[in-house]
């Protein structure tokens, strides 16, 4: 996220979620993002959230703050702590990446967590977390993603299993097909994206699934 301007912590939340009031020059500088920011200390609770993540939290898509935790719901809740965990129990730069999707299981948030060693208004930060939106979320993504990179059905459907769960061989036994299979396509599907390993092809996708406009 270096050198993105436009990315504002709007306000202090409330008291119930214990957050950080931000420093005035700072919340000017991220308050005009179009991108879900929270901010988390080390032992997850939330320092400080820009507006556009309130926005995101208060549409019902899948994710919520209670008592000052990020919340998901099942299974994506268990996925969510454990990526959580990861990146607040390391010093060295982490990314981990995965799909929101709400009641009707349809993709509604990509999610990114990122280390992140620094101070907010005097309050240490472990993590910081991305939101994006998928809108409008649609019951059916991966037609327009395998269109957008000439993936196969079972390609698509594998890379939405990866974000699902995180994991090749589980989004394998998800999606039923042997280890060596999901292997073979997840080679041809770096290869057909140009990516070099699994985070960056979160990456992409990710900025891909922002942009595109779903009929």
């Amino acid at each position: 996220m270096s050198g993105v301007a436009p990315l504002v912590l709007s306000r202090q939340l409330s008291g119930r979620t214990g957050a950080a009031s931000l420093p005035s020059d700072f919340e000017r500088l991220i308050s005009r993002l179009t991108t879900g920011l929270i901010f988390v200390d080390s032992v997850g609770g939330c320092v400080a959230i820009n507006s556009r993540a309130e926005k995101l939290l208060a549409e019902n898509l899948g994710m919520w703050l209670t008592h000052g935790r990020l919340r998901a719901r099942k299974p994506e809740s268990e996925r969510l702590d454990k990526a959580l965990l990861a990146a607040l129990a390391t010093i060295e730069p982490t990314d981990a990446f995965m799909l929101i999707r709400d009641a009707k299981r349809r993709p509604t948030i990509l999610l990114a967590i990122n280390s992140f060693n620094g101070m907010i208004a005097d309050q240490p930060v472990a993590a910081m977390i991305v939101l994006r939106a998928v809108s409008p979320p649609v019951s059916n993504p991966e037609q327009k993603i395998a269109q957008l990179f000439e993936l196969s059905s079972a390609e698509a459907s594998l890379l939405w299993a990866l974000f699902d769960v995180g994991d090749l061989a589980d989004a394998c036994r998800t999606l039923g097909k042997a280890i060596a299979t999901g292997r073979s396509q997840l080679r041809s599907i770096l290869a057909k994206t140009q990516c070099q390993r699994q985070s960056q092809l979160f990456q992409l996708i990710a900025a891909a699934t922002s942009i595109i406009s779903y009929d």
